[in-house]
């Protein structure tokens, strides 16, 4: 009941930028992530792919919760167990609109809470969920948007939370420039 109580105390506690910025005011990329073998971008993002598959998107994950051929789930149209399985290969690609230009060349300044938001981006690198890179080698990428990356506020988290911002390119930046 104690751990409960204090679970619930910091969940209701509200963090403001400002214990954000003081969460991690000296964090820089390790050299060693920046330094990443990132020469061929399709096979090392394949690689990161195949070690987070048992829990996410694969085609060992759709045929161990559907059936070989997706009949363990009897009322599953066999055409969206064949697009579970496309998706599993070949990724999902996201809906944009119409007018949707990536931009490669008109990159967002760093983002003045650059810290803090690196520091909870490097967590997500230490997970395997995205790659680090310099700025050139990003922009060697067919195709490559930059997204300005956004500190959020949250409760019971001094160091708040990364939220990213695909529409507009403005605002502020995470990188390793």
């Amino acid at each position: 009941m104690d751990a409960l109580k204090q679970a619930h105390i910091a969940s209701d506690e509200y963090y403001s930028l400002a214990n954000a910025v003081a969460w991690n005011i000296t964090f820089e990329f390790p050299q060693s992530a920046v330094d990443e073998d990132h020469h061929d971008f399709t096979l090392l993002y394949k690689v990161k792919q195949g070690r987070l598959a048992a829990n996410r998107l694969s085609i060992q994950r759709v045929k161990r919760t559907f059936g070989d051929h997706g009949d363990r789930v009897p009322d599953m149209a066999q055409s969206d167990f064949l697009f579970l399985l496309e998706f599993a290969v070949n990724g999902i690609t996201p809906i944009i609109g119409y007018d949707f230009v990536p931009e490669a060349t008109n990159i967002p300044p760093l983002n003045s809470q650059l810290h803090t938001v690196n520091s909870l981006l490097f967590d997500q690198f230490k997970n395997g969920t995205m790659l680090i890179m310099k700025t050139v080698q990003a922009q060697t990428i067919p195709g490559v948007h930059f997204s300005t990356q956004h500190h959020a506020e949250s409760k019971g988290k001094p160091e708040g939370r990364v939220i990213a911002c695909i529409s507009f390119c403005m605002h502020s930046f995470a990188s390793t420039q």
